[in-house]
Formats: structure tokens, C-alpha cells, sequence
């Protein structure tokens, strides 16, 4: 199972940790990993862009808290929790996205 929890307030705080057992029963690709792999690739490169880097990286766990952050940083965190959610919707049993506070 997949865990994402998230805040936003006057900066993001977002924590995504462990893996799922999720596989495509016609292509038998990992459709899941692969998604949330490549969203904290396109997050952590916006941060790279910003001189900024996420608190902790390793193999099924990923952790950003940025205080007062860009339109873009901003923007794009929000688009991964937005994705982050839809998959959810379809495929509860391998993640959940629990907001820690208030939008």
C-alpha cells in the first residue's frame, strides 16, 4: 500500500512512503509505481529548478516540506495531489492520500 499524506498552508508538505502490489492484468506493468515514481521525478526536478531539494528521497519514500513556496513549486504540488487523488478514486485498495489539514 501507498501512503500519501499531505498540507498545504503557508508552505507543502508532502509525504509519499511505501509501494503497492498493484499490477495491470492485460499489459502486467506496474501502472501505479510507475505513475507516482514519475510525479516525485517532475517534483523533485521543480525543485531542483528552484535551487531547493526535497528532505529525504530513497526507494519508496519521498518527503518535501517547503515553506513559502513558488507559483510554479506550488502549482505543480498541487497537480500531484490532484493526480495522486484521481488514482485513488479508481484503485483504493493500493493507496491513500489523506490531507493533513486544511487546502
Amino acid at each position: 500500500m501507498t501512503e500519501v499524506r499531505y498540507l498545504f498552508n503557508d508552505g507543502i508538505y508532502i509525504e509519499i512512503s511505501g509501494h503497492n502490489s498493484y499490477v495491470n492484468k492485460v499489459t502486467g506493468n506496474v501502472d501505479i509505481c510507475v505513475v507516482i515514481s514519475t510525479l516525485v521525478i517532475m517534483l523533485t526536478i521543480a525543485l531542483a529548478d528552484e535551487e531547493l531539494a526535497p528532505e529525504s528521497v530513497i526507494d519508496g519514500y519521498f518527503r518535501m516540506d517547503i515553506k513559502n513556496p513558488s507559483e510554479k513549486v506550488s502549482t505543480l504540488a498541487h497537480s500531484v495531489i490532484d493526480t495522486l487523488k484521481f488514482i485513488e478514486e479508481k484503485h483504493k485498495e493500493y493507496i491513500t492520500v489523506k490531507n493533513m489539514g486544511a487546502r
